[in-house]
């Protein structure tokens, strides 16, 4: 059994019912639903040093259109932490906690991280598993998108186990069972990474990198004390403030 006495980094992957611009319900309940360990950081710690982190592409901070990723760390277990964030984890239409390794939970059950992990590990294995995230953005109306997944899969070395495991309306997660380091995933794939809008990899060792190198730019750090305040790169520079009380917009 998994020690939940391990500070693990765990990613989080939401889907919102509709465009995210009109999700103010859902996007509220994640800002002020977070649990405890995930906001003031770990004992002994600067609390601003381990803050939960959002991914973004590019300086305008950019995510899906129907949803985002997030990134922090726990002593828990994802089953745990889905416990704890059951009322804000209703809101949204899909979900996914997993800590790169063994330990995952998603929702609705037995999609695509199941049959990923189903693949290259046994349940509750003692043996670490090597894993990259390729996260990608496609370009507005590109009807050849799923070939291009599809290209960037058939690049990775024969033998590697390459899968999407999250879809967004505009984008998916893969996984890359694979050591090598993210900049050169990106270079076997470079010719298909360009007929995307936006993408960014992060390695097994927790390197961030995107068509500007190595990027740790790409996690946006929420601080506590912003919590229920945040810009998802759709309104401008400014903040956009969410009113748990406000119903969502049609």
């Amino acid at each position: 059994m998994i020690s939940t006495q391990l500070t693990r980094t765990m990613f989080l992957y939401f889907r919102t019912p509709r465009n995210i611009l009109y999700s103010n319900r859902a996007l509220t309940a994640f800002l002020r639903g977070l649990p405890e360990p995930m906001q003031m950081g770990l004992d002994g710690e600067d609390p601003t040093s381990r803050t939960t982190s959002l991914f973004v592409f590019g300086k305008e901070h950019v995510t899906w259109e129907d949803g985002f990723v997030a990134r922090f760390w726990s002593h828990e277990t994802p089953s745990d932490i889905a416990k704890q964030m059951s009322d804000t984890l209703s809101e949204f239409e899909a979900w996914a906690i997993h800590d790169c390794q063994h330990d995952f939970v998603e929702n609705p059950p037995g999609g695509q991280l199941s049959r990923f992990f189903g693949k290259i590990a046994e349940p509750n294995s003692a043996k670490s598993i090597a894993l990259s995230q390729i996260f990608i953005l496609g370009q507005e109306y590109d009807r050849k998108f799923d070939n291009t997944v599809d290209q960037i899969r058939a690049s990775m070395k024969p033998g590697q186990l390459c899968l999407p495991v999250f879809h967004f309306r505009d984008g998916r997660i893969i996984f890359l069972n694979s050591e090598e380091p993210g900049n050169i995933t990106a270079h076997r794939c470079k010719n298909h990474l360009k007929r995307l809008k936006r993408w960014g990899i992060v390695d097994s060792g927790g390197r961030a990198f995107s068509a500007a190198g190595e990027d740790d730019l790409v996690w946006q750090d929420i601080p506590p004390e912003i919590i229920g305040r945040y810009d998802f790169g759709f309104g401008g520079p400014e903040d956009i403030e969410f009113d748990e009380d406000e119903p969502d917009e049609g």
